[in-house]
């Protein structure tokens, strides 16, 4: 049996499917030996059963033809007509004899060759008939003819037609004769047929069961040695004596269990070696062969790339928790790696650009863009609607301020008119009060305006406690990733209890196991040391959170200097208040004149110092406004809707002055009538 065990699996394969070939042939050869036997006596049947009937059948047909044209015979007067229908007749009497002789031919039974006698006597005794009745026909002796055929003629027909209806049953009741033979026989085959099939299937059934157990056998011992294999047990016997490919399949086995152990061995070296600090350690790729060199040469070169980013990485976050903007990393990287190299460029190019901007924004340059490097960019969204909402605040003010001036002026002008004259005093009175109406009117929506900016302005600082938030944000996504490395710490735990569980199994196996407990004691060392090493990370870790709070803590001093911008906006809104104030003021000393023309003067003096002080308050705000840019260029001193004062030159010998009265709800009227004779009320 060693010979056949021996053998290669393609020739015992081969073996088996040439018995089962065999076995296949050999039911085939016997079916089709039977089916041939049924087929020969199918074919019988058709040629001595079915086509005699088709003949019979025939033979009715022109046999009650022939009846139809002897009629027709007698019946027609005309000559031509009686030798067509002699001719017919003569033809169909022939095909009837050749029908008979070749059904005679497949005449099997006695009885069918009884019958067939009786029908040759019928039809010579109807044929005698039929030799009679034509020479009458043909002489026009039609009575006579038509007597002998419905007498003589009719009695011979019947008996030929009878004798014909015999025959037909009779070779039906031979067709079903012969089709319970055939049905018999044909289950005969079938059950020899069937017990034959079923042998073959059984004895190729052994047969394959007794191959499948040749090759199977070792099979399932070289699976069972990679399932131990794969559980991390490395103790494996395999039997490699037999010389097929199952056997050379677990000498094979055997070499891959020593490559693994080496694989080990390095993996273990490594991790030591990582574990004790000391990652300029690699492992030997040369020791080993294909994959297995591939997998060390992998873990060299993971240590290579994983320490080199690392280093980086570190250098630069803590440059930046520093404030030291670093330079853009160059170096090419992969992977993970690549992807926090790019988020440090990213983080490095925002806050250049957010310090430019704010440099842009301390030196008065409002018209900064800042654009959003992503949708959920709110820090960069903040700071710019900040900057939009600094650059209205100084826009209104500056016009404001030019507004103001620009009254100033006008009041200004009003005063020294004021000072030359009585005479044209309540014109002037006129004229002031008019543009302090304006400016007073002015003056308000300035005020409307500087509460409009101050809320602005503290919206601004609320935007800008939002960016706070969302650096705090941040450093929570950052302790998130602290907290992700704590699973590295977890299997590092696991990893140890599975050694211990391995030593606590060695132990069990005694003297076969010491090998593998000392094996297990180093992997629960080396587990101890990555779970510190992870310790170490995750404290890096919080280092790097601290300094990304740090970070925060610098935009949250911002935060100061924001709302002392609001504050300031603040302060130009209560000015603002207190000119309109005085603008009010101004009014009523106006209105005020009529009472008293004596102080017409010192009034007209005051308002002119008012004036002054106004204006240079207001040159004052310019100043400081100017400071911003907006994009309107700097320098400008007169405001949207200014109007310069116009002056009035006091000449001699000018008419007195109009009375100006007061009513208490309809202002100041002008009593022109008493100065101007040419003045005509209406």
């Amino acid at each position: 049996m060693n010979w056949f065990l021996n053998l290669k699996l393609g020739v015992k394969l081969l073996a088996g499917f040439l018995a089962v070939a065999l076995i296949a042939g050999f039911i085939g050869w016997f079916g089709i030996s039977k089916i041939n036997q049924i087929e020969q006596a199918s074919d019988t049947m058709y040629q001595r059963v079915t086509l005699p009937l088709a003949e019979l059948g025939d033979m009715a047909v022109s046999f009650q033809q022939v009846r139809i044209t002897i009629r027709a015979m007698v019946e027609t007067n005309n000559p031509q007509e009686k030798a067509q229908y002699l001719e017919a007749i003569k033809k169909l009497r022939g095909e009837i004899s050749e029908k008979s002789a070749a059904f005679e031919k497949t005449i099997l039974s006695d009885e069918g060759r009884q019958l067939f006698e009786e029908f040759k006597k019928s039809r010579a005794a109807y044929g005698a008939v039929i030799d009679r009745v034509v020479p009458l026909a043909m002489a026009e002796k039609d009575k006579e003819a038509m007597a002998l055929i419905n007498g003589e003629g009719r009695k011979a027909a019947n008996s030929e037609k009878g004798i014909i209806d015999k025959l037909q049953d009779s070779k039906v009741k031979q067709a079903k004769q012969t089709g319970e033979a055939n049905k018999a026989l044909a289950v005969a085959a079938a059950r020899l047929m069937t017990g034959v099939v079923f042998g073959g299937v059984l004895l190729a059934i052994c047969l394959g069961l007794l191959i499948s157990r040749i090759i199977t056998g070792p099979i399932n011992a070289c699976v069972s040695a990679a399932n131990r294999i794969a559980a991390g047990n490395m103790e494996v016997q395999l039997d490699s004596s037999r010389k097929d490919e199952t056997g050379i399949l677990q000498g094979a086995m055997q070499q891959m269990v020593l490559a693994v152990q080496a694989l080990i061995k390095d993996g273990i070296m490594l991790s030591e070696a990582a574990v004790a600090g000391k990652l300029a350690t690699r492992a030997d790729a040369s020791r080993h062969q294909g994959d297995f060199k591939t997998i060390i040469s992998g873990v060299n070169q993971t240590l290579d790339a994983v320490i080199g980013p690392l280093n980086v990485a570190a250098e630069y976050v803590e440059r930046i928790s520093k404030g030291d903007m670093p330079p853009r990393i160059r170096e090419e990287y992969r992977g993970d790696f690549n992807e926090i190299k790019n988020n440090l460029n990213v983080l490095i190019d925002s806050t250049e650009k957010i310090t430019e901007a704010a440099k842009q924004v301390a030196g008065g340059n409002l018209t900064v863009q800042l654009a959003e490097r992503s949708p959920s960019d709110e820090l960069m969204r903040s700071l710019s609607t900040m900057v939009a909402k600094l650059f209205e605040v100084v826009s209104d003010v500056k016009g404001a301020a030019d507004n103001v001036a620009a009254g100033s002026q006008q009041m200004s002008s009003g005063s020294e008119e004021l000072s030359q004259g009585a005479s044209e005093q309540a014109a002037a009175a006129e004229e002031a009060s008019a543009a302090m109406e304006e400016m007073s009117a002015n003056i308000r929506q300035n005020a409307d305006n500087a509460l409009q900016t101050e809320k602005i302005a503290v919206k601004s600082a609320a935007d800008a406690q939002e960016g706070g938030k969302a650096v705090l944000q941040t450093v929570a996504a950052m302790k998130d990733i602290a907290g992700k490395i704590s699973i590295i710490e977890e299997i590092a735990r696991q990893t140890n209890l599975l050694a211990l569980n391995a030593a606590i199994e060695a132990a069990r196996a005694g003297e076969h196991g010491k090998g593998f407990a000392v094996v297990a004691s180093e992997v629960r060392k080396l587990a101890e040391r990555s779970q510190k090493a992870a310790a170490e990370i995750s404290e890096l870790s919080s280092t790097s959170v601290e300094v990304a709070e740090q970070a925060g803590d610098m935009l949250t001093r911002m935060l100061p200097d924001i709302q002392r911008t609001a504050e300031l906006v603040q302060e130009i809104s209560a000015a603002c208040r207190e000119q309109d104030s005085g603008a009010e003021q101004i009014n009523k000393a106006i209105q005020q004149l009529d009472q008293v023309i004596q102080q017409n003067a010192a009034a007209a003096e005051e308002m002119s110092s008012t004036a002054e002080e106004l204006s240079s308050q207001s040159e004052q705000l310019q100043e400081t406004v100017e400071y911003f840019d907006i994009g309107q260029g700097k320098g400008s001193r007169t405001g949207k809707g200014a109007k310069p004062a116009a002056k009035t030159v006091l000449k001699k010998g000018a008419p007195p002055a109009a009375k100006l009265t007061h009513s208490g709800s309809h202002g100041a009227t002008l009593i022109m009538c008493e100065v101007d004779d040419q003045f005509e009320s209406f």
